[in-house]
């Protein structure tokens, strides 16, 4: 009896149709089973039509498509991709509801691991995301400060410029602030989101952020958690600002009425800590 013809077997034209109907985690598993597949997968380069892109990095690295859907992958299309440290070694594992450790890649490290995944799924990307939020609020130690520096030198290195439409960073370093400003396509970004645990003013580099085409075309701006100091000039192009200010006096006020003439006071929500108008 004959044995049934592998894959490898099928017609190009045939093959190429499988491929494009593939999602993401079976792309994934069909890089792995050999060269041959890895490099059709790679001449096909489906896309994955990704809502929003979710980055985490704890103790170990979580990378999160379609995070705004509350039905995990299999069933729904929220898909959780986990890479840990183990050693020298790195284990890779999709969150499911049921799930058994993988072996190691060996000699591999999760960050690596990481960003070649990422940088996989984002070039085979030609539609916009709507939403990139990246994590990295971790209490600091030295260890995941590296971690993290790395993480933001190795996703520069590898990928281009991603069409987002939302940034959200959450971060305990606010020199990443630039870092991953310069990673997205200034064409496509809308909203700049910054929740900062830092003790140092989130916008303390004003000067530098300012200069960047991101920041230059981005028509929102919303800054957490934190008291700014940053003169009103900086914010003149955005069509929608909410920042926190201690004290807000008077002459501030004069100072965005003339950078901003067309904004009336009913247009403003004013929380401060300390109002000084009188």
């Amino acid at each position: 009896m004959s044995s049934e013809p592998s894959l490898l077997q099928m017609p190009d034209i045939v093959l190429t149709e499988i491929v494009k109907k593939c999602d993401y985690p079976s792309i994934q598993s069909l890089r792995k089973v050999c060269r041959d597949l890895r490099n059709i997968v790679e001449d096909v380069n489906p896309e994955f039509h990704f809502t929003d892109v979710y980055i985490m990095h704890t103790l170990y690295l979580i990378l999160t498509f379609n995070n705004t859907e509350c039905i995990i992958y299999p069933e729904g299309k929220r898909v959780s991709i986990c890479y840990k440290n183990n050693g020298l070694n790195c284990i890779v594992f999709m969150l499911k509801p049921i799930w058994n450790e993988p072996d190691p890649l060996v000699n591999t490290n999760s960050i690596d691991r990481f960003c070649a995944d990422f940088a996989i799924a984002m070039s085979s990307e030609k539609s916009i995301i709507q939403k990139l939020a990246v994590n990295l609020s971790t209490p600091e130690d030295e260890s995941i400060c590296n971690d993290h520096a790395y993480l933001v030198k190795s996703l520069k290195s590898k990928i281009s410029l991603l069409k987002v439409q939302k940034l959200e960073l959450s971060l305990r370093k606010n020199s990443h602030i630039i870092d991953f400003l310069q990673l997205l396509d200034p064409n496509y970004l809308q909203t700049i989101q910054i929740t900062s645990f830092s003790e140092e003013e989130p916008l303390a580099d004003i000067d530098r952020i300012s200069k960047l085409e991101q920041f230059k075309k981005a028509k929102e701006l919303v800054v957490h958690l934190h008291f700014i100091t940053t003169p009103f000039e900086y914010f003149s192009h955005f069509e929608k600002v909410t920042v926190w200010y201690r004290t807000v006096t008077m002459d501030m006020l004069r100072s965005l009425a003339q950078v901003c003439p067309d904004v009336q006071m009913s247009d403003l929500l004013i929380v401060s800590d300390d109002l000084h108008i009188f």
